[in-house]
């Protein structure tokens, strides 16, 4: 799986690197692009081999229903088995290399957003509805979830790194987030929780009502 488009890097690379900008400044742009040839070549290689197979493979049926002998295409298909194999795991490793890099790759910004080395050079783009007059000293939420012991960034950063987050689970067990609006979200092994499927799907046959039933019951008889 490709962050961005392996086209557009390998088609427009400088465009890339430009709208980036900072972000991308420690990304390895020659590797990448070598990196990604090799896997190209790779997978050109392995395509023409396996068709070679299947085009042979068809010429040693028809020989056999013809009642000759295809044993020297037998042992050539062998050796071309062999070597799809061989190439099948090094183009397997050359996409986990070419993944280890391209996954440390940001998302390529907007055109209309501002540069900026820290969040003091962002720009206020609008507001909306009227500013709530506050007795107190507004808080920022991060700050709000920590004195509410529902965010914990200090483990969190031990854990993964930093912006994220783990979110307390009163039920046991814990979870992480990215402080993102598409953030990802991670369970760490939690006791076993019986759930009722059919408070999570509509009912729509008698069969699923049927089957909600039966999971009902093996739920009962896990919890007595």
């Amino acid at each position: 799986m490709f962050m961005l488009d392996l086209r557009l890097i390998r088609e427009q690379p400088e465009e890339v690197r430009a709208r980036l900008g900072l972000r991308g400044q420690d990304t390895d742009w020659q590797g990448l692009l070598k990196l990604d040839k090799e896997r190209r070549d790779l997978l050109t290689k392995v395509e023409e081999l396996r068709h070679q197979r299947k085009t042979v493979s068809d010429q040693i049926a028809k020989l056999k229903r013809d009642k000759q002998s295809a044993d020297s295409l037998v042992r050539e298909m062998k050796d071309v088995g062999d070597r799809i194999k061989a190439l099948e795991d090094s183009l397997r490793d050359s996409e986990e290399r070419l993944n280890a890099v391209t996954l440390r790759i940001p998302n390529i910004p907007h055109s209309s957003v501002p540069a900026g080395a820290e969040p003091a050079a962002n720009q206020e783009v609008r507001r909306w509805g009227a500013q709530p007059a506050l007795a107190f000293p507004a808080k920022p939420h991060w700050d709000i979830g920590e004195s509410l012991g529902i965010l914990d960034f200090e483990r969190a950063a031990r854990m993964t790194g930093a912006r994220f987050a783990v979110l307390p689970d009163p039920d046991g067990g814990s979870t992480f987030d990215q402080s993102l609006p598409a953030g990802n979200r991670e369970r760490e092994p939690a006791p076993p929780k019986i759930h009722r499927v059919h408070a999570l799907l509509p009912k729509r046959s008698r069969i699923v009502r049927k089957r909600h039933a039966r999971l009902d019951q093996a739920a009962s008889v896990q919890q007595g």
